[in-house]
């Protein structure tokens, strides 16, 4: 779209997206001539093209950056040749939507700032609401500020973020490239066949280390002659070598294959550009440096940069990028990767300068290979960027507020793409939901889930664990999303508020439900960290319900309790959790469903402890808890209330030779989850009619989002609390089925009436 500029009435060109087909992508693709080297033109020529590789390229006010027009233009990759061809050639990557989006966000990540020939707008970050700061923060702003942010009057330039400005069409070429932001690290999670290998490899790796991680032309060549010579450090590392050789051997791969070179009467000269290195790419303490020794005279010296790329792997040893002074990390498939957080925070202070960064790291993920407990530090990283110093992006496909760098299938597929590789979107969601609409077409669901993981069209599909989740992931999520858009529904919202023992007639102490009234309670969420309020409260979807008694009918109310002991964990964000759970079908509505949740850690263990008993009081429902501490129980039997406790259940193969005794609850062991995980998948996915499953009776969003990431390594208190509930249920059902088959006078009437009108199921 056209648009006046007022400053000089000349015409600007903003970009709205569709850059690629404003300023067509031949202008920037570009055949490497064969230039005699014994001409005076090659030296000159070669010059130039490593100042576009640096500084990038300008052509009609699109700036492309100096990673792409040397990937585009110099490297080769193995590719198909055309749509039908069923084997790889060496050629030329294809400059597409794609290819540009990803040098915009790494400029970005790197520190861009804007360009040296704009005199109105920089992108300098701490301009951001500048006019909005107090006086003495502005001052320490303009203390600080670089030449390049102020105009030639003096005046300070004005603030347009970076992510805008890159994707401009401006109404000149505007020069050079600033980086005068901090760095950022991304973490980048994709669909397959997006060649994010390929990028990683020559577009951030190889370039890098080609150009010594520089982006002025002119300051690397006096670095150079002044016998100061910049260099860089970057790290390729992942869980295991073998997720990081793939990637090396395609940095090798361009290398090899890089223009420039020429055969001259039999001899080979190597490509201008390519340094001479020494190393090797093999794991372990040594690299790949630009160093090599020349004779002169009779001496022989050493020349080259001392640029290096160092490989390490993370599997034994999170400290393993320590010591490198990393101006680029890349960590390769990080879904594989569980102790991504705790080498993230290892490698913080490597990517700093004192205060402040000058290093990035680049996450790739891919979906697909996602595995159980491992993904979850990747999953964390992703939604929560700004913790880990990463590029934050808004979730535009299910507003899920702050994640990382995501990429959907449809933009991966070259087949709908036009001769400038702009993604028809359009044609591109019709294919996909075709392929889909085919797949859940089938009995199983399997090879739907595999299709949604390995080609995600949003950021949850790519994190659907099935390998390490027997849970029914797919329709999981789907439900939650079908939550989150109802959540202006009273019944599915649930209501907050706090149970309290207040005086009532005849100087008599009554358990009394005490709403949110005020809103002025919160329930604990899924994923809390450790500055987030945990004091928590109840959330209630139904009430209990009352007989023509006047009673809470014994045994329709159970509940499982997965608690916690310590008043202070500085290390965990566990939390205790408890579900109460309605059992059997009533006169009184809705049953075999969770009707409220309590997941907290108030300020001491004992508050929880008493917040726990008390829900039990008010919906006379009978607990089962983890019992491997037992702070739980002494609380209660201070409180005279074990009875409120459920003994020890007798239905589990994995406790049939225990020798632990504790009467009251149970102990989790890795024995007991595996039935626990099974009985809790079996309930999930009993169907209920109507296309439905129990898995629909569940309300409460934390603990759908718990069972569609739990593995055994990180903190799931919900969904244990959740299958407690589940074993309570089977063994009460159990306990009562026997009870009334030997002795139906000792069996409670309301539990008589329920068996006998079929109420189990």
């Amino acid at each position: 779209m056209k648009k006046v500029d007022s400053r000089n009435n000349e015409e600007a060109y903003i970009d709205e997206g569709k850059h690629s087909k404003q300023v067509p992508n031949h202008n920037f693709i570009h055949e490497i001539q064969k230039i005699n080297p014994l001409s005076i033109n090659y030296e000159k020529y070669w010059k130039d093209i490593k100042r576009r590789c640096m500084e990038g390229f300008w052509y009609e006010g699109k700036w492309m950056p100096g990673n792409l027009y040397m990937y585009v233009n110099l490297c080769k990759i193995r590719l198909s040749k055309n749509r039908n061809s069923t084997a790889k050639t060496i050629g030329r990557p294809f400059l597409r939507d794609l290819e540009w989006e990803k040098a915009y966000v790494f400029m970005e990540a790197r520190g861009f700032s804007g360009f040296s020939g704009d005199d109105n707008y920089t992108c300098y970050n701490p301009l951001y609401n500048f006019d909005k700061l107090d006086q003495i923060s502005k001052q320490y702003i303009l203390d600080e500020v670089p030449l390049e942010v102020r105009r030639l009057n003096g005046e300070l330039k004005t603030y347009i973020p970076a992510r805008d400005y890159l994707r401009r069409i401006h109404s000149a070429n505007l020069g050079k490239p600033l980086f005068q932001n901090e760095a950022s690290n991304v973490i980048d999670i994709e669909a397959r066949g997006g060649g994010k290998s390929y990028w990683g490899a020559n577009g951030l790796i190889l370039n890098t280390w080609l150009m010594d991680g520089v982006h002025d032309y002119d300051d690397f060549c006096l670095s150079r002659d002044t016998g100061e010579p910049y260099s860089v450090d970057i790290l390729v590392g992942a869980i295991d070598g073998k997720y990081t050789k793939d990637l090396l051997d395609k940095t090798a791969l361009g290398m090899t294959y890089f223009e420039g070179g020429q055969d001259i009467l039999g001899k080979r000269i190597a490509p201008p550009l390519m340094k001479k290195s020494t190393g090797t790419w093999y794991s372990g303490k040594q690299y790949i440096e630009n160093k090599f020794d020349v004779k002169v005279g009779t001496d022989w010296v050493t020349k080259g940069s001392g640029s290096k790329i160092y490989h390490r792997t993370f599997n034994n040893d999170t400290h393993a990028g320590n010591g490198i002074r990393t101006s680029l990390g890349l960590i390769e498939e990080v879904g594989f990767m569980g102790n991504l957080t705790e080498a993230l925070g290892h490698m913080k202070d490597t990517t700093y300068d004192g205060a402040r960064k000058f290093g990035s790291i680049y996450m790739f993920g891919t979906g697909g290979d996602m595995v159980g407990g491992s993904s979850e530090a990747a999953l964390e990283v992703f939604t929560n960027p700004r913790e880990y110093d990463c590029l934050v992006f808004q979730d535009v496909w299910e507003e899920t507020g702050d994640i990382g760098f995501f990429i959907p299938y449809e933009l991966t597929l070259n087949q709908f793409k036009d001769e400038e590789g702009v993604t028809n979107m359009g044609s591109a969601k019709r294919f996909v939901d075709k392929k889909r609409e085919g797949l859940s077409s089938g009995k199983s669901k399997k090879s739907l889930y595999n299709e949604m993981q390995n080609n995600p069209r949003n950021p949850s599909e790519a994190f659907l664990i099935q390998g390490g989740n027997i849970f029914p992931s797919a329709e999981i999520k789907d439900h939650i999303n079908w939550l989150k858009a109802h959540q202006n529904d009273p019944f599915l919202r649930g209501q907050l508020g706090k149970l309290a023992f207040v005086h009532a007639e005849g100087d008599t102490v009554k358990l009394k439900w005490q709403p949110d009234i005020e809103n002025k309670l919160s329930a604990c969420f899924y994923r809390m960290k450790k500055e987030d309020n945990t004091t928590g409260c109840w959330q209630i979807w139904e009430h209990p319900v009352i007989d023509e008694s006047g009673e809470i009918p014994y045994g329709l109310y159970i509940a499982g309790t997965d608690p916690y002991d310590q008043d202070k964990a500085p290390n965990s964000v566990s939390l205790g959790s408890t579900f109460i759970y309605k059992q059997y079908m009533t006169v009184y509505g809705l049953y075999e469903w969770p009707v409220a949740e309590y997941t907290a850690r108030p300020g001491t263990a004992e508050e929880h402890h008493e917040e726990v008993r008390k829900g039990l009081l008010y919906y006379n429902a009978r607990n089962l808890y983890e019992n491997e501490r037992n702070t739980l129980k002494m609380h209660f039997s201070h409180k005279n209330s074990l009875y409120l406790l459920t003994k020890t259940p007798s239905i589990l193969k994995a406790t049939m030779n225990s020798n632990v005794q504790r009467t009251y609850g149970i102990h989790m062991t890795e024995l007991i989850k595996d039935e626990l995980e099974i009985y809790t998948r079996d309930w999930l996915k009993t169907e209920i009619g109507d296309g439905r499953m129990r898995l629909h009776m569940i309300n409460s969003i934390p603990l759908l989002e718990e069972l569609l990431n739990y593995n055994r390594v990180g903190n799931f208190d919900r969904v244990i609390a959740f299958m407690l509930v589940i074993l309570n249920r089977l063994n009460n059902h159990k306990l009562k089925i026997v009870e009334a088959t030997e002795n139906t006078n000792k069996t409670d009437p309301f539990f008589v009436r329920g068996m006998s009108g079929g109420f189990f199921k």
